[in-house]
Protein backbone atom coordinates (compact mmCIF):
# COMPACT_ATOMS: atom_id res chain seq x y z
CA UNK A 1 0.00 0.00 0.00
CA UNK A 2 2.98 2.47 0.62
CA UNK A 3 4.26 1.48 -2.74
CA UNK A 4 0.94 2.46 -4.30
CA UNK A 5 0.44 5.31 -1.98
CA UNK A 6 3.66 7.27 -3.29
CA UNK A 7 3.20 6.85 -6.70
CA UNK A 8 -0.27 8.47 -6.63
CA UNK A 9 0.88 11.33 -4.76
CA UNK A 10 4.06 11.87 -6.48
CA UNK A 11 1.68 12.50 -9.59
CA UNK A 12 -0.78 14.47 -7.72
CA UNK A 13 2.14 17.02 -7.14
CA UNK A 14 3.97 16.88 -10.53
CA UNK A 15 4.00 19.74 -12.76
CA UNK A 16 1.50 20.40 -14.93
CA UNK A 17 1.98 19.30 -18.67
CA UNK A 18 -0.43 20.26 -21.22
CA UNK A 19 -4.82 20.24 -21.53
CA UNK A 20 -6.55 17.25 -21.50
CA UNK A 21 -7.14 14.93 -24.19
CA UNK A 22 -10.52 13.96 -23.36
CA UNK A 23 -14.00 15.60 -22.28
CA UNK A 24 -14.08 14.96 -18.42
CA UNK A 25 -18.34 16.20 -18.03
CA UNK A 26 -20.24 13.52 -18.31
CA UNK A 27 -22.86 10.98 -16.68
CA UNK A 28 -22.73 7.44 -16.56
CA UNK A 29 -24.94 3.97 -15.64
CA UNK A 30 -23.90 0.61 -15.28
CA UNK A 31 -24.75 -2.93 -14.23
CA UNK A 32 -22.40 -5.85 -13.51
CA UNK A 33 -21.48 -8.66 -11.65
CA UNK A 34 -19.30 -9.55 -8.78
CA UNK A 35 -17.04 -12.74 -8.64
CA UNK A 36 -15.85 -13.95 -5.00
CA UNK A 37 -12.51 -15.62 -5.10
CA UNK A 38 -13.62 -17.82 -2.31
CA UNK A 39 -17.47 -18.29 -1.33
CA UNK A 40 -18.81 -16.24 1.82
CA UNK A 41 -20.79 -17.90 4.31
CA UNK A 42 -23.69 -16.59 6.06
CA UNK A 43 -25.89 -18.39 8.42
CA UNK A 44 -25.08 -21.38 6.38
CA UNK A 45 -25.91 -20.09 3.23
CA UNK A 46 -23.33 -19.88 0.44
CA UNK A 47 -22.70 -16.57 -1.64
CA UNK A 48 -20.20 -16.49 -4.68
CA UNK A 49 -21.31 -13.32 -6.49
CA UNK A 50 -23.39 -9.97 -6.15
CA UNK A 51 -25.00 -8.71 -8.55
CA UNK A 52 -23.56 -4.30 -9.30
CA UNK A 53 -24.80 -1.41 -9.85
CA UNK A 54 -22.75 1.67 -10.91
CA UNK A 55 -23.80 5.37 -11.27
CA UNK A 56 -21.45 8.31 -11.71
CA UNK A 57 -21.31 12.00 -12.53
CA UNK A 58 -18.21 14.24 -13.27
CA UNK A 59 -17.95 17.65 -13.81
CA UNK A 60 -14.78 19.77 -15.34
CA UNK A 61 -14.31 23.27 -13.88
CA UNK A 62 -11.19 23.45 -15.95
CA UNK A 63 -8.92 22.50 -18.88
CA UNK A 64 -6.93 20.50 -15.20
CA UNK A 65 -9.64 20.35 -12.67
CA UNK A 66 -12.84 17.96 -12.24
CA UNK A 67 -15.40 17.18 -9.49
CA UNK A 68 -16.58 14.01 -9.82
CA UNK A 69 -18.91 11.23 -7.88
CA UNK A 70 -19.87 7.53 -7.68
CA UNK A 71 -22.36 5.27 -6.09
CA UNK A 72 -21.76 1.41 -6.21
CA UNK A 73 -24.01 -0.89 -4.85
CA UNK A 74 -23.03 -5.01 -4.64
CA UNK A 75 -25.88 -7.06 -3.03
CA UNK A 76 -27.55 -10.87 -3.12
CA UNK A 77 -29.95 -12.73 -1.51
CA UNK A 78 -30.82 -16.43 -0.25
CA UNK A 79 -33.93 -17.97 1.30
CA UNK A 80 -33.48 -16.16 4.45
CA UNK A 81 -30.41 -14.14 4.21
CA UNK A 82 -29.48 -11.11 2.61
CA UNK A 83 -26.03 -9.45 2.02
CA UNK A 84 -25.41 -5.67 0.48
CA UNK A 85 -22.62 -3.01 0.20
CA UNK A 86 -22.87 0.13 -0.96
CA UNK A 87 -19.62 2.96 -1.58
CA UNK A 88 -19.98 6.78 -2.23
CA UNK A 89 -17.34 8.75 -3.46
CA UNK A 90 -16.52 12.22 -4.12
CA UNK A 91 -13.73 13.32 -5.27
CA UNK A 92 -11.35 16.06 -7.13
CA UNK A 93 -9.45 15.43 -10.06
CA UNK A 94 -6.53 16.81 -12.25
CA UNK A 95 -6.47 15.62 -15.95
CA UNK A 96 -2.77 16.25 -17.48
CA UNK A 97 -2.18 15.23 -21.12
CA UNK A 98 1.46 13.47 -21.69
CA UNK A 99 0.90 13.20 -25.50
CA UNK A 100 -1.64 13.98 -27.68
CA UNK A 101 -3.38 10.52 -26.92
CA UNK A 102 -2.77 10.03 -23.00
CA UNK A 103 -4.33 11.47 -20.13
CA UNK A 104 -2.91 10.93 -16.76
CA UNK A 105 -5.78 11.94 -14.01
CA UNK A 106 -4.60 11.79 -10.64
CA UNK A 107 -7.39 11.78 -7.93
CA UNK A 108 -8.05 12.48 -4.52
CA UNK A 109 -11.27 12.38 -2.48
CA UNK A 110 -13.69 11.16 0.38
CA UNK A 111 -15.46 8.03 0.58
CA UNK A 112 -17.93 6.19 2.76
CA UNK A 113 -18.71 2.61 3.03
CA UNK A 114 -21.48 0.61 4.45
CA UNK A 115 -22.19 -3.07 5.16
CA UNK A 116 -25.70 -4.84 5.72
CA UNK A 117 -25.90 -8.47 6.94
CA UNK A 118 -29.23 -9.32 7.53
CA UNK A 119 -31.29 -12.61 8.19
CA UNK A 120 -34.82 -12.84 8.72
CA UNK A 121 -35.72 -10.01 10.58
CA UNK A 122 -32.62 -8.90 11.94
CA UNK A 123 -29.77 -6.71 10.21
CA UNK A 124 -26.29 -5.54 10.96
CA UNK A 125 -25.04 -2.58 9.54
CA UNK A 126 -21.81 -1.30 9.59
CA UNK A 127 -20.32 2.18 8.24
CA UNK A 128 -16.74 3.44 7.23
CA UNK A 129 -15.42 6.46 6.01
CA UNK A 130 -11.75 7.90 5.11
CA UNK A 131 -10.03 9.80 2.06
CA UNK A 132 -9.49 8.66 -1.09
CA UNK A 133 -7.05 8.89 -3.56
CA UNK A 134 -6.34 7.39 -7.05
CA UNK A 135 -4.52 7.19 -10.49
CA UNK A 136 -6.14 7.07 -13.73
CA UNK A 137 -4.82 6.76 -17.22
CA UNK A 138 -7.05 7.14 -20.61
CA UNK A 139 -5.39 6.93 -24.29
CA UNK A 140 -6.79 7.05 -27.56
CA UNK A 141 -5.89 3.34 -28.85
CA UNK A 142 -8.08 5.04 -32.11
CA UNK A 143 -8.49 8.48 -31.96
CA UNK A 144 -12.13 9.52 -31.16
CA UNK A 145 -13.55 6.02 -31.52
CA UNK A 146 -11.90 3.30 -29.16
CA UNK A 147 -10.37 4.52 -25.42
CA UNK A 148 -8.80 2.09 -23.42
CA UNK A 149 -8.09 3.02 -19.49
CA UNK A 150 -6.44 1.77 -16.89
CA UNK A 151 -6.58 3.41 -12.97
CA UNK A 152 -5.43 2.62 -9.39
CA UNK A 153 -7.79 3.48 -5.83
CA UNK A 154 -6.96 3.38 -2.58
CA UNK A 155 -8.38 4.76 0.74
CA UNK A 156 -7.27 5.58 3.83
CA UNK A 157 -10.14 2.59 5.15
CA UNK A 158 -9.13 0.56 7.67
CA UNK A 159 -9.33 -3.03 5.72
CA UNK A 160 -8.07 -1.03 2.49
CA UNK A 161 -6.11 -2.51 -0.43
CA UNK A 162 -5.24 -1.02 -3.88
CA UNK A 163 -8.07 -1.44 -6.42
CA UNK A 164 -7.37 -1.99 -9.93
CA UNK A 165 -9.27 -1.40 -12.90
CA UNK A 166 -8.61 -1.51 -16.92
CA UNK A 167 -11.35 -1.13 -19.22
CA UNK A 168 -12.22 -0.09 -22.87
CA UNK A 169 -14.57 2.32 -24.66
CA UNK A 170 -15.89 2.40 -27.67
CA UNK A 171 -17.58 6.26 -28.46
CA UNK A 172 -20.17 7.05 -31.35
CA UNK A 173 -19.70 10.30 -32.19
CA UNK A 174 -18.61 13.12 -29.05
CA UNK A 175 -21.03 12.15 -26.84
CA UNK A 176 -22.17 8.29 -26.49
CA UNK A 177 -19.75 5.95 -24.97
CA UNK A 178 -20.40 2.10 -24.74
CA UNK A 179 -17.75 0.89 -21.60
CA UNK A 180 -16.65 -2.39 -20.25
CA UNK A 181 -14.71 -2.61 -17.21
CA UNK A 182 -12.83 -5.35 -15.27
CA UNK A 183 -11.99 -4.14 -11.41
CA UNK A 184 -10.02 -6.63 -9.07
CA UNK A 185 -10.35 -6.67 -5.34
CA UNK A 186 -7.95 -7.67 -2.52
CA UNK A 187 -8.97 -6.84 1.09
CA UNK A 188 -8.35 -8.72 4.16
CA UNK A 189 -11.29 -10.37 5.65
CA UNK A 190 -12.01 -9.06 8.64
CA UNK A 191 -15.77 -10.03 9.74
CA UNK A 192 -18.10 -7.18 8.33
CA UNK A 193 -15.80 -4.40 8.72
CA UNK A 194 -14.40 -3.77 5.22
CA UNK A 195 -13.11 -0.97 2.33
CA UNK A 196 -14.06 -1.76 -0.86
CA UNK A 197 -16.24 -5.44 -1.23
CA UNK A 198 -17.11 -8.10 0.87
CA UNK A 199 -14.09 -9.41 3.19
CA UNK A 200 -12.94 -11.91 0.14
CA UNK A 201 -10.73 -11.07 -2.81
CA UNK A 202 -12.55 -11.00 -6.05
CA UNK A 203 -13.42 -10.10 -10.03
CA UNK A 204 -16.18 -7.35 -10.89
CA UNK A 205 -17.11 -6.98 -14.82
CA UNK A 206 -19.17 -3.79 -15.37
CA UNK A 207 -21.07 -2.53 -18.80
CA UNK A 208 -22.27 0.66 -18.43
CA UNK A 209 -23.21 3.68 -20.85
CA UNK A 210 -21.62 7.33 -20.46
CA UNK A 211 -22.95 10.61 -22.05
CA UNK A 212 -20.17 12.89 -22.67
CA UNK A 213 -20.26 16.39 -23.59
Amino acid sequence: MKTTTSLILSACFAAPALAGNFSYTSLEAGLGVRFLDDSLIHAEEVYDEFGALMLAGALQLDADFLLGAELWVAANSGPDTEIAQSRLGLRAGFPLALSGVLDIVPMLGVLASRVEYCQYSWCYRDIEGGLSYGLELRFWALPGTVELTAAVTDSTLPSSRPLWAAGAAIWRGAHHIVRLQLRRYEQADDGARHSHGLGRDGNEILFGYRYSW
